[in-house]
């Protein structure tokens, strides 16, 4: 057996028997090695051994699994070969092959093959590829959308976000919720919960909602207080400020107050209160201005500010408010039950149809299976778990509710086989319905261990893998960070890492190098900052740890995290550009892989050729030899047809080369399989042999082998034929899914370049956690529907002038979220800095460095700790570690830069510098040489270049209009826009402009037949349904509104078969009816946009009509002002509806008139 050494707490967590035990194991404590050799001591016990088949391991991979499965079979095998005799190791290394290793979603569908009939579901069943289950999602929501039209409910919820006659954000709402119930063990109940948490009459302040807007409230005003209280101790060591004291003590009376009221849970109150405080201004202080003077001001605004907040963020509603909003929202909520619901339902029956299920589908039927409806284990769930003596759960931090459940379900009657293993500060799978409260429960009722008792925990803390010094400065940072309001875990001496291994070795401070932008170019980033850092050390010869001991760094040792894949070719442009070897490991979809890519566009080209994008991509694609300069001559030579009709004219040896191959190619896939097309086209192209070739080539090919793979297994699930494989590829596409693509391995001696979420499990000797100011993205948060594992639904609604407001309950959910965000946000930076073996660097580009950390030491002053408010409030690393830095006794510099010399300091044997740099410091300065011709041009060649850059371009008249016009805009050039007034200036009489618009409001909403026999009725009704706001409906021109329902032009259109009021449009319409355009530029398509103010339809002809409120205006001035206009809504509308306007009217409420325009073609 191995001779490995292991810690006290290690060795405890191998022998450990007779309880549930919870292991969290810190980074780099050897969490796997543990794992497997409690498996082994299990199997090869001599006292009581536990069969292979016998063990239940769940892992969050197929490949952890698999790597777990290798390392058992690897420890059984020594001990077959210490022990060759004992015929019950050489059984188990056999039982091994069929032990249950697997994720949780591969033993459920293992498990429903098994018990099939129990579940109705049909015996063959597969697994839903993602873009079959995307299509029968889109099918099955608008067949349920449908229906629940019908349901006036349901209308009213689709209403509030869908007021463009679009579908789209109900939809949205249906599938997300449908989604986030399938994480949970019973839905059914969670929905009804939801529904019901608005169905009660309790006050705001006794719901869950108001609990945490209360607590939200609370921590404000526990951040003002600290505030002000620093604010009155500068003033009341520094004499001079005494004037700032009265105000300051009454802000400090007020947030007093105010806390007692939050206390007492008086909402109402505390909202009055707040809504109306104003905080006194300062007594003026004249001829002094040193001191602490700038710092009380900032602190003063710091404080106005955070009330702002509290106003807008947290105290948006009475009580009263809240009442009938949630008296509003119960209906919509009920209606949305209902649509998720008989989606569910369909859905389910869809997919049996069809003989797939989804991953959810596989745990929820399996909990059926195991759990029934009261939560008790079945006879099934006693059968499989009496087949387990040892049920063992790796990155247990990543499971959600169903999932344990499942676990619990699986173990035996007083779950005494469980084995749990994870580390909650690495949760960083929240997008995946992960839930690391679930751990945080156990860790906290699990008591330490101790010897007999269980269920227990057990922590590993001691870290392999990291020097000192960053084990030392990691600590410092979240010591200093995280906490359980921000991160979940209150990183104390319990979490905090210690070394593991004893080594002199120490690579120096943690870095934070902050690059000044404001004189450069801030698109790059700190990536130049970055690719120079590297430069240098490299140069320097930077020791690096290996097994041999102490080496200079090399290229590979490096590498650089990033939140998000957006910059990687910026960073690798960087390194290029200093002849550096880069490897950027996207993680992404082998269909999105550059190899893959031209072979998608050559198959599109193949199925359709008049696809121009497709067919200029294939052309410039590895696939052929074609440049740019090639593709336009051939535009050149047939500038207004396809690029096809340019090749199929074309006389050129390569391009006819290049038809004849797509004629063959073409004839073929008509009776030839996707994947032996794709065979056919590597070996006209001889392109699989050059992908081999390149840097990633390995990768490469085996990402063009999957794509192969996926066309033959799609022509299997029957989308045979080249068109019906690009349909489902197009599916695909849509639905999002990710296919991982080829595993690729960095080429020696390059840089490696990925996300932190791509690292984790990985670690390099030199980690740069480079754009460090990248916002937290919180844009779920601001979704108009949102949901809350606790807290439920929380919905916007719209105001009836239209706009959407928030709800106590949407507010509520969107600060729990973005906490959850947050202090996802921290672990995945503690994921990020744990990479790291010998050295650490943050670095990262802001314009306003010296701002940002004036006003974050503002807000430090007084206290030598980051309040869980204060790390709380920030949206990026960068932040984060600015405030670790001015706090960091060794940042001494960085604290004076910006005047904050006096802050107290944290106490820690850790390192760490700080530094703003620019670009100009880190590059050397070079000189400009000024340019000395030594030859004169070729005259033929300047001639001929003069003469093609003179050159007009035939599409330069377009080019003055922009890509979409607007109708109003070509007719009243210069006009100045009409501004809402405040009601209160309604008092002094209403503008030209705010009439017309009343009169529009009237006819357009107005019934006019029940107008003519009494327009006053009519009027008060377009009031009572706020169609009509009552101010204005009072200064109505009634005469001139009486006549005009008298005219011809009103009775036609009330006869007319269908009469379109304010009836808007876009289309494109020929450019010579909006500019003089050359002969052949006139029929060249231009986006036009207006509003109508009535079309009247009758057959296939339509009248349209104009009203004009305009006052002192001739009928030739009306003519010559707008028949421009109407002219463009007569093309437009003739276009758009498929009628021919045979009439354009103008009506004149100034002239009780109708102006008839002259139609002109």
């Amino acid at each position: 057996m191995s001779e490995k050494k292991w810690t006290k707490a290690q060795q405890h967590a191998i022998d450990d028997r007779g309880g549930t035990l919870l292991v969290s194991a810190a980074v780099g404590s050897g969490k796997t090695a543990v794992l497997v050799e409690r498996a082994v001591q299990l199997i090869t016990d001599e006292a009581h051994p536990v069969a292979a088949d016998r063990l239940l391991i769940v892992t969050f991979t197929r490949a952890a699994a698999e790597e777990l499965r290798g390392r058992i079979a690897v420890r059984l095998a020594e001990a077959s070969s210490e022990n060759p005799q004992n015929v019950f190791l050489r059984r188990q290394r056999i039982l091994l092959g069929r032990a249950n290793i697997s994720t949780i979603d591969a033993y459920c569908m293992q498990l429903l093959k098994r018990y099939f009939s129990e579940l109705s579901i049909p015996p063959d069943f597969g697994l839903a590829d993602d873009a079959t289950a995307f299509t029968l999602r889109q099918n099955t929501l608008s067949a349920v959308l449908e229906t629940q039209y019908e349901d006036a409910d349901f209308c009213a919820f689709a209403s509030l976000y869908g007021r463009a006659r679009s579908d789209f954000p109900a939809a949205v709402s249906v599938l997300a919720l449908y989604d986030y119930l399938r994480s949970l063990p019973n839905p059914h109940a969670a929905l009804e919960a939801m529904c019901q948490s608005y169905e009660t009459d309790a006050p705001l302040s006794q719901t869950a909602w108001g609990e945490v807007l209360l607590q939200e409230a609370k921590s404000s005003v526990k951040n003002i207080q600290r505030l002000i209280l620093t604010a009155r101790v500068m003033v009341g060591e520094e004499e001079a400020l005494a004037n700032y004291d009265a105000a300051l003590t009454e802000d400090a009376a007020f947030l007093k107050m105010l806390a007692e009221l939050l206390s007492a849970r008086r909402w109402d109150d505390a909202l009055c209160a707040v809504q109306n405080y104003q905080p006194p201004n300062f007594k003026p202080i004249r001829g002094y201005e040193g001191g602490d003077m700038d710092k009380v001001k900032a602190l003063r605004v710091a404080e106005k500010d955070a009330l702002k907040k509290m106003q807008e963020h947290i105290f948006i509603c009475t009580e009263a408010e809240f009442a009938a909003d949630r008296l509003r929202i119960a209906p919509m909520i009920r209606a949305l039950a209902r649509a998720v619901t008989a989606f569910e339902t369909q859905f389910f029956a869809v997919k049996l149809e069809e003989k797939i299920l989804e991953y959810s589908d596989f745990e929820h039927l399996a909990l059926q299976l195991l759990c029934d409806e009261n939560g008790q284990k079945t006879a099934i769930a006693h059968v499989l778990s009496h087949g387990f003596d040892a049920v063992m759960v790796d990155e247990y931090q990543d499971t959600n509710a169903l999932q344990a459940l499942l676990y619990q379900c699986l173990a035996n009657e007083d779950g005494s086989n469980l084995f749990f293993v994870g580390d909650v500060k690495q949760s960083v799978y929240r997008f995946r319905l992960a839930s690391p409260a679930i751990f945080i429960e156990k860790r906290t009722e699990f008591a330490q261990a101790k010897e007999g008792e269980h269920p227990a925990t057990i922590v590993l803390d001691h870290n392999f893998r990291s020097a000192g010094n960053v084990i030392a400065q990691i600590n410092m940072v979240f010591e200093t960070l995280m906490s359980k309001e921000v991160g979940d875990v209150v990183y104390s001496t319990e979490e905090s890492l210690k070394q593991g291994a004893n080594s002199s070795y120490d690579g120096g401070p943690l870095e934070l190098k902050i690059l000044d932008t404001s004189l450069d170019n801030t698109e790059i980033g700190d990536t130049e900052l970055v690719a120079d850092t590297i430069v240098r050390m490299v140069k320097d010869g930077f020791l690096v740890r290996d097994k041999d001991g102490e080496r200079p760094c090399r290229y590979d040792d490096f590498c650089i995290l990033l939140r998000t894949r957006g910059k990687f070719a910026l960073y690798a442009a960087a390194l290029s550009r200093r002849s550096i070897p880069a490897f950027a490991d996207t993680g992404e979809s082998w269909l999105s892989a550059p190899a893959v890519s031209p072979i998608i566009s050559f198959l599109r080209v193949i199925d359709n050729p008049g696809q121009d994008i497709h067919l200029a991509a294939t052309l410039l694609s590895p696939l052929f030899d074609f440049t740019p300069d090639d593709l336009t001559a051939l535009r050149l030579l047939a500038p207004r047809t396809s690029l096809f009709a340019a090749l199929l004219q074309s006389k050129d040896e390569k391009v006819c080369d290049f038809c004849t191959m797509l004629r063959n190619l073409r004839a073929r896939s008509g009776v030839m399989p996707v994947e032996a097309l794709c065979t056919e086209i590597f070996a006209v192209t001889h392109y699989f042999a050059a992908v081999g070739a390149t840097e990633n080539g390995a990768a490469d090919r085996e990402n063009l082998r999957c794509f192969t793979a996926f066309a033959a297994a799609s022509a299997m699930g029957g989308n045979g034929g080249l068109s019906g494989f690009l349909r489902y590829l197009d599916s695909l596409l849509e639905s999002g899914a990710q296919h991982s693509a080829a595993a690729a391995h960095p080429a020696q001696g390059s840089v490696s370049i990925m996300t932190i979420h791509r690292s984790k499990g990985l670690e390099f000797p030199i980690c740069i956690l480079a754009d460090a100011a990248h916002k937290f993205n919180l844009r779920d948060t601001a979704n108009p529907v949102l949901l809350h594992p606790t807290l439920g639904i929380g919905l916007n609604l719209r105001a009836q002038e239209g706009d959407l407001f928030s709800t106590a309950p949407h507010k509520a959910i969107r600060l729990a979220l973005r906490a959850e965000s947050v202090s996802e946000e921290m672990r995945i930076l503690y994921v990020a800095l744990t990479r790291a073996k010998d050295k650490l660097i943050v670095t990262f580009a802001h314009d306003k460095p010296l701002a940002l950390l004036e006003d974050l030491a503002t807000m430090l002053a007084g206290t030598d700790v980051a309040s869980d408010y204060l790390v709380g409030q920030q949206l990026c690393f960068a932040n984060w570690l600015c405030l670790v830095a001015l706090l960091h006794p060794d940042c001494d510099a960085l604290r004076k830069s910006v005047g904050a010399a006096t802050l107290l300091l944290l106490d820690t044997n850790s390192r760490m510098t700080a530094e703003i740099v620019s670009m100009e410091e880190e590059n050397a300065q070079t000189q400009e040489v000024d340019f000395v011709r030594t030859a004169q041009p070729d005259a033929d060649l300047l001639a001929a270049l003069h003469e093609n850059f003179a050159r007009e371009d035939a599409l330069l008249p377009l080019q003055s209009l922009p890509a979409k016009l607007s109708v109003s805009a070509l007719s009243h050039k210069g006009a100045a826009p009409v501004l809402a007034r405040p009601a209160f200036l309604y008092q002094e009489g209403l503008t030209a402009a705010e009439r017309g618009t009343a009169q529009h409001a009237f006819l357009q909403f107005a019934d006019f037949a029940a107008a003519t026999e009494n327009l006053q009725a009519e009027i008060a009704r377009l009031v009572a349904q706020n169609y009509l706001d009552a101010v204005l409906a009072q200064k109505l021109p009634l005469q001139n509104i009486m006549a005009f329902l008298e005219t011809p032009l009103a009775k036609r259109m009330q006869t007319a078969e269908k009469l379109l009021r304010e009836y808007d449009f876009i289309t494109a319409i020929p450019a010579k009816f909006v500019a003089e355009m050359p002969e052949n530029l006139q029929y060249q398509p231009v986006l036009v946009q207006g509003i109508a103010d009535a079309v009247l339809l009758n057959g296939t002809t339509a009248e349209i009509v104009d009203y004009k409120t305009d006052r002192g205006k001739t009928a030739a001035e009306f003519l010559a002002a707008y028949t421009q206009q109407l002219m463009l809504y007569k093309a437009a509308i003739e276009k758009r509806l498929c009628v021919r306007v045979t009439a354009c009217t103008i009506y004149s409420f100034a002239q009780n008139a109708e102006i008839a325009v002259p139609l002109m073609e």
